[in-house]
């Protein structure tokens, strides 16, 4: 207990601030911490969900119960979270073995198992997909 002007004060009533967290307790208690993995796993639910113009930090945030500002910390802006989007989608792909004889074959087939929407990504974040183009094509 202290005197501070006319009142006196007990210190076992006041909370302790929350930059004075202990070591190796979590800042958010209950939520998992933000890494770059999770932010790319969100980015993608959220590409699938909503299509490409339907991600942005903010929604982002949202989608990880985070602040935006958070996210700046593991990711420096939109577009390094769309190269790593986009790293994601390429690393999912199969390699298959070169053939020489076979090549044109391989090619095709390569770019048709990394279309998006022929691979378990949606197409509604492919904008320039033909079936997309289709789909969303005025009658004439």
């Amino acid at each position: 207990m202290f005197y501070y002007g006319t009142l006196f004060v007990s210190m076992a009533a006041v909370p302790d601030p929350p930059w004075w967290r202990k070591r190796g307790e979590p800042a958010r208690a209950g939520r998992k911490p933000l890494t770059r993995d999770a932010i790319v796993d969100a980015a993608l639910t959220l590409l699938e969900r909503e299509g490409l113009q339907g991600v942005s930090m903010r929604k982002l945030a949202q989608e990880l119960d985070a602040g935006a500002a958070s996210l700046y910390w593991h990711v420096g802006d939109k577009e390094e979270l769309l190269s790593l989007m986009l790293d994601r989608i390429v690393g999912e792909s199969e390699v298959i073995e070169p053939d020489p004889e076979n090549w044109q074959e391989q090619v095709k087939e390569m770019l048709r198992a990394r279309w998006p929407c022929r691979g378990r990504r949606s197409c509604s974040g492919c904008a320039s997909c033909p079936s997309r183009a289709r789909r969303h094509a005025r009658p004439t």
